[in-house]
């Protein structure tokens, strides 16, 4: 696995970030701001072999703020985790089978299932 600030540093990179730069016009992607530039990683599954999809150019601010959004939502998983697995929760959210249905299933008491209707085709 390559160490992340290593590979930030390597001529690779450089490369790879001045094509992408380039790719956008110099660019924020998200504000259209052309200054304190950076190159943003969407995932970091292909570190060192990233497809060009795989990056963006943002602006100091605009990667601050995507970086925070992805702290937020993982916030946010974590602590819906926690509250929705425990027992009560669980249990009060449970759906109640309705008596209509309970009724249904009493109509069809003698048979193995209900007939369907107009699901077959009689030749």
């Amino acid at each position: 696995m390559v160490n992340y600030r290593d590979y930030l540093n390597s001529y690779n990179w450089q490369q790879r970030r001045q094509f992408i730069l380039q790719r956008d016009g110099h660019r924020c992607r998200q504000c259209g701001d052309a200054y304190r530039l950076e190159v943003h990683h969407l995932t970091y599954r292909r570190l060192g072999r990233e497809h060009p999809n795989d990056l963006m150019t943002l602006c100091r601010p605009c990667h601050e703020s995507v970086h925070q959004r992805i702290k937020q939502s993982r916030r946010w998983v974590k602590s819906s985790r926690q509250r929705w697995s425990s027992r009560s929760t669980v249990r009060r959210w449970s759906p109640k089978p309705s008596r209509a249905r309970q009724g249904d299933r009493s109509r069809y008491a003698g048979r193995s299932s209900p007939k369907r209707r107009g699901s077959r085709r009689r030749y």
